[in-house]
């Protein structure tokens, strides 16, 4: 055992104070400290280390309680004579003067809790979010209506689509930072093609199962060609997209002559029509 003395600035210790309390430790060297609780609802109070020096822990405390609290036991790991040892530090009583709280300005409970009854702010809310509503659907009954009165709206015809992406796509230049996005949107643009013209989800399905379904497609004119076609644009787009091919610029041509392949085919599909 070792002694210890403990103090603390009575002036500032008190009921919701925050004060320093000093441990102060003879002939040993304090190397650590391990708190057995520090349970605020069994202690009522606030307890920090503020600060370990060479013979003294100071803590950090706030009480709770009006005229006596507990420092809970420690156990202090220390040297002494060379040699190191633990130590366990029991609990001690903090007493002061018993606090006294005053109460001031007091005030009827009536007068504090006075209620406002909230139909005043419900029913205006009620009403303007109502307004609200009933200018979004009549702007949007509005502008279908406009929609209806103007058949001159076209929607963007497939090929012509196809072939407007290609040609954006050829612009871009090939190079390390490009050629990715490239054959992404090669392969893009030509599964939003083969939703557009052969109504099935291309965009959502994988290489395979393109392939398969269009295999069961009927009366599609050039169909081996066109499957011929997309499963050569495909292997190459899909080594770029998941294998981490690192393509070549005639890797790009060849793709590119691939969907001009299917927009001559498609093209003398509509020419036979007329």
């Amino acid at each position: 055992m070792t002694n210890f003395t403990i103090s603390y600035d009575t002036n500032k210790i008190g009921f919701l104070k925050t004060s320093e309390i000093t441990y102060k430790f003879d002939n040993l060297k304090v190397l650590d400290i391990e708190l057995s609780t520090n349970n605020f609802v069994s202690n009522s109070i606030l307890l920090n280390i503020k600060n370990i020096e060479t013979n003294q822990i100071i803590f950090e405390v706030k009480s709770f309680e009006t005229k006596e609290f507990f420092i809970p036991s420690f156990t202090l790991k220390a040297e002494i004579s060379n040699k190191t040892n633990e130590i366990l530090i029991p609990e001690q009583k903090v007493t002061y003067e018993e606090a006294k709280i005053k109460v001031t300005n007091k005030q009827p409970i009536e007068g504090i809790y006075n209620f406002i009854d909230p139909m005043w702010f419900i029913i205006p809310s009620f009403l303007i979010i109502a307004g609200i509503l009933g200018f979004i659907l009549f702007k949007f009954f509005k502008k279908s209506k406009k929609k209806e009165e103007n058949p001159e709206i076209v929607k963007i015809d497939p090929l012509d689509k196809f072939k407007q992406n290609i040609e954006e796509i050829k612009n871009i230049p090939f190079s390390e930072k490009t050629y990715k996005e490239i054959f992404v949107k090669i392969s893009e643009a030509t599964r939003e093609f083969l939703e557009n013209v052969y109504n099935f989800n291309a965009l959502e399905m994988g290489t395979r199962e393109i392939l398969q379904y269009f295999k069961k497609l009927k009366d599609i004119e050039h169909k081996e060609e066109i499957i011929e076609i997309i499963s050569h644009i495909f292997k190459i787009c899909d080594r770029v997209k998941f294998a981490k091919h690192i393509p070549t610029i005639e890797e790009k041509d060849i793709c590119i002559k691939e969907c001009e392949n299917i927009i001559n085919l498609v093209d003398k599909k509509e020419d036979n029509i007329i």
